[in-house]
């Protein structure tokens, strides 16, 4: 590596340290001054209603073994299903420890350390965010590079160098994320974010990268997590629609581009139809009886759908791969 290069990666390393310490101490700081003594009593650490309520969700699942998908505390007595999945809920399961469970007794949950570690869970989002957003500024902007003689831009390419300054300081100090992803706060709008930000990085690496195996592998990647991010929230369709619209597009621009080189414009075509299968596997999750129970109403009628419009969005690149085989 010369001398520029670790130059670059040392201002990289560092404006990156930077925004992660802004992201943070925006999200932490009104929490320390708000709570004051709450953060040592139990049950005032979550104070609106749905972070309350997500809390509640995470304490019956590490109970009963697995996160419910229907709550009589939502509807008493016949119950009632929450507005989103349950794999929201199943990530912060991630984040508290394994309650201890004797054989022939009932399953110990030390609700103080589980409050305590989920009132954290907002800003770790947040780091987790700025850093993919910085991530997925830097592919979207990379610099083309000329590959078998179709104009091409690197996947892992130097981008910009203000694409992810703007983006990182754009996710570390937007209102809403500060609001959603604040110390205190659980809040499945903001974990959805964070997949809409990493999937559109991925279905960016993937039209750039020149690699066949590169880019089918990370088409089968975003479409996995553009499917989870359907799966955790209906907000995610924004995403799935803006990625088909890039995939297609992709598809398109190599089809006008097959004389020169015809084997990138199948492997466009291939990354769009495989993206879209991933989505709706992914977006099934919902429906599989595992660590979760098996949804249903709204969320298993969202998932029945999703599976339909994504394999509708496959149409086009089936019917464009049909056209160029017969031509």
């Amino acid at each position: 590596m010369s001398a520029p290069e670790r130059g670059r990666l040392a201002r990289s390393i560092a404006l990156t340290a930077l925004l992660l310490g802004l992201a943070l101490a925006v999200r932490s700081v009104p929490f320390f001054v708000a709570h004051g003594e709450a953060r040592e009593r139990p049950g005032l650490l979550f104070t609106d209603a749905r972070s309350a309520y997500e809390l509640r969700r995470v304490a019956v699942g590490e109970v009963q073994g697995r996160i419910p998908t229907a709550d009589r505390f939502l509807a008493h007595p016949a119950g009632a299903e929450p507005d989103h999945g349950p794999l929201f809920a199943k990530f912060l399961t991630l984040l508290v420890p394994t309650p201890r469970r004797a054989p022939g007794e009932p399953t110990k949950l030390d609700i103080d350390v589980l409050e305590h570690r989920l009132a954290w869970a907002g800003p770790l989002v947040g780091l987790a965010l700025v850093f993919a957003g910085m991530a997925a500024a830097r592919r979207l902007t990379a610099p083309p590079a000329a590959v078998g003689g179709v104009t091409r831009a690197g996947a892992w390419g130097r981008g910009r160098p203000g694409a992810p300054l703007v983006a990182g300081v754009l996710l570390a100090t937007f209102p809403t994320l500060v609001e959603h992803g604040s110390a205190g706060r659980l809040s499945v709008e903001h974990f959805t974010a964070l997949l809409l930000v990493v999937h559109a990085g991925l279905v960016a690496s993937c039209m750039r990268v020149h690699d066949r195996v590169d880019r089918l592998a990370t088409a089968i990647a975003a479409g996995l997590v553009g499917g989870v991010a359907l799966a955790t929230s209906p907000l995610a369709l924004v995403g799935s629609v803006a990625a088909w619209c890039a995939l297609w597009s992709a598809a398109r621009e190599e089809r006008h581009a097959e004389a020169a080189h015809g084997e990138a414009a199948e492997d466009a075509r291939r990354a769009g139809l495989l993206h879209f299968v991933c989505v709706a596997v992914g977006a099934q999750l919902p429906l599989w009886s595992g660590p979760w129970a098996a949804a249903q109403g709204s969320t298993a009628a969202f998932a029945e759908g999703s599976l339909a419009l994504a394999l509708g969005a496959c149409a086009p690149f089936l019917f464009a791969r049909a056209s160029s085989a017969s031509s």
